[in-house]
């Protein structure tokens, strides 16, 4: 399924935006298959998504944000989750089931930062999520038996300061990322706060 951003249609111009307001769920019988949103400004999904032998692409001229709701949040099973936002990646605190993908990837990438506030899982599966500025994460992230990316600061515009960009934030204790499985590997990518020669000590 493609959707063209909300532009496209009516005699009046909008923001571009496009808005998933009731809750969508498809299941492939055969080979996965395809949910496309294309927005010239935002994607906005505010209701549940759940995907069986589906993928959810998602791609944002703007934002791409998910906005707290109930029920199981944004699911795939057998399809991975790709995201694409010109500004940021947002999932907001309160979406209850989360952002989870099991036997398929999670791949966000966004131009400037990206903000997780809600728990993110990936099952049988790898985690990306690569930003210009920062990854700030508030949330329980669990990933199990694949592999883990984080990579701020691609746009080169700060030297490690938060909100000026470089920047890995991750939460400490029990909300500490979980990565667990015999193959996994974690790759962290950050701004350094100074580029000046180290102390020799």
């Amino acid at each position: 399924v493609n959707a063209p951003p909300t532009t496209y249609y009516g005699a009046t111009i909008g923001p571009g935006d496009i808005i998933v307001n009731d809750p969508l769920t498809w299941t492939a019988s055969g080979a996965a298959t395809t949910l496309t949103l294309n927005a010239f400004h935002d994607v906005k999904l505010n209701a549940n998504i759940t995907a069986t032998t589906g993928r959810l692409v998602a791609t944002a001229g703007n934002d791409v944000i998910v906005n707290a709701m109930a029920g199981t949040g944004i699911t795939t099973t057998g399809g991975s989750i790709t995201w694409t936002a010109g500004n940021d990646i947002w999932v907001k605190a309160g979406v209850v089931g989360g952002i989870t993908a099991t036997n398929g990837n999670i791949t966000w990438i966004a131009g400037r930062d990206i903000k997780i506030d809600s728990a993110v899982t990936t099952t049988t599966g790898n985690f990306t999520a690569c930003c210009g500025r920062d990854i700030v994460v508030t949330a329980k992230m669990t990933t199990t038996d694949g592999n883990v990316v984080l990579k701020a600061g691609s746009d080169g515009s700060g030297l490690g300061v938060p909100g000026i960009g470089g920047t890995v934030v991750l939460p400490t204790g029990p909300l500490a990322y979980a990565v667990t499985g015999p193959t996994s590997v974690v790759s962290l990518y950050y701004t350094p706060t100074s580029y000046a020669t180290p102390t020799n000590y």
